[in-house]
């Protein structure tokens, strides 16, 4: 748990503690008052413990969904640092023709595009060995645009069970699309995305069931949206 985390939990306790002390202090005070009535003393005592009873309840249950949430590690690595193409070793040229496509993914230039009804690239594709830099550069490329990068491997795409992987494919996009602007990095695509296998094993029509809805949601994720998919 992060420093700021951890210090909104404490603050949370010493809420918590002091919001209980109160109302043992106020449950003190009513039962005094209480006790020099002749009448009814023990209703109203009773509903002054009542009253504390559900109030805790309520705040404690509140502070441990809290204290849940808190807990839950965040999708941010802790320390990172924004990555731009100053970051990366490339040579001019390369640099000067991905700061245009950063240029071309910006807010500024998708309202210049809608208006003349232009439509950029919806995807590029990275090629090359592992370990050569390519999850970096898409990286820096998100930071250059100034716009949020999601990065998932294509395995976690696919479904053991059919229909399982479409599932996956159709929320992952759903869920993207709220963020968008953004740049969707699917590292290894090429385990789902090479090519249709023949039909004759569940497995295979599972795959290609995958590959076809991937298509039809990266075919759907057009930059009028603000959507950017880049491969792998």
């Amino acid at each position: 748990m992060s420093g700021t985390r951890f210090f909104k939990f404490v603050l949370l306790c010493l809420t918590i503690a002091a919001f209980i002390y109160l109302m043992y202090v106020l449950f003190l005070k009513i039962k005094a008052a209480a006790a020099t009535i002749s009448f009814m003393p023990i209703i109203i005592t009773s509903a002054v413990v009542t009253c504390s009873v559900i109030c805790t309840a309520v705040v404690l249950g509140l502070a441990i969904c809290f204290a849940i949430y808190l807990m839950k590690p965040s999708k941010v690595i802790e320390g990172e640092q924004k990555v731009t193409l100053d970051d990366v070793i490339l040579s001019d040229e390369i640099k000067e023709e991905l700061r245009m496509i950063c240029n071309d993914i910006s807010q500024e230039k998708k309202v210049m595009f809608e208006k003349v009804g232009f439509k950029p690239p919806q995807g590029y594709l990275l090629y090359g060995p592992p370990g050569n830099g390519k999850t970096l550069l898409a990286r820096a490329v998100a930071g250059e645009a100034n716009i949020s990068f999601e990065s998932i491997s294509a395995s976690e795409l696919v479904g053991k069970y059919v229909g399982q992987g479409v599932y996956h494919v159709r929320n992952f996009f759903k869920r993207e699309k709220k963020n968008a602007p953004c740049i969707i990095f699917i590292d290894e695509i090429d385990s789902i995305g090479a090519k249709r296998n023949s039909i004759g094993h569940h497995t295979s029509e599972n795959c290609n069931k995958t590959l076809n809805q991937l298509l039809t949601e990266m075919d759907g994720f057009n930059f009028n949206k603000g959507d950017l998919t880049q491969k792998k």
